[in-house]
């Protein structure tokens, strides 16, 4: 009987790189339900809020867009939480005040995220 060679499984840096930036996506759509789902503190403004809201989820743009500068689109995953949020909603309100500013401080971090990993390249 003819044994087949021994399979080889060869992990590219960059699947790993795709699987981690959607893993961030997963926590930010996540951490996008918990905070539009909770009331803002004490103390805060509407606009504090908002800028609370748009700058959380730009972190996580931020941070997919640099792993994965080639599909810095993919940022768009970590708004899941806030498209399920505006599905339930079904408001005009919720889709044109937090919805797409959300989804838009996604694209341009991520697009950011990875134009500062391609400039990094280039310096170096």
């Amino acid at each position: 009987m003819i044994e087949a060679p021994p399979q080889t499984s060869t992990v590219k840096w960059s699947e790993i790189r795709l699987a981690c930036s959607l893993a961030v996506g997963l926590a930010g759509g996540f951490w996008g339900l918990m905070i539009l789902f909770s009331d803002y503190p004490a103390g805060w403004s509407t606009t504090r809020w908002l800028v609370y809201i748009l700058g959380s989820h730009a972190g996580f743009g931020l941070v997919i867009g640099a792993l994965v500068p080639r599909w810095w689109y993919l940022s768009l995953t970590a708004g899941w939480g806030a498209l399920f949020l505006g599905l339930l909603s079904m408001s005009r309100e919720f889709l044109m005040d937090l919805l797409l500013p959300v989804l838009a401080s996604l694209l341009v971090a991520g697009l950011l995220g990875a134009v500062a990993v391609r400039c990094l390249r280039l310096a170096r």
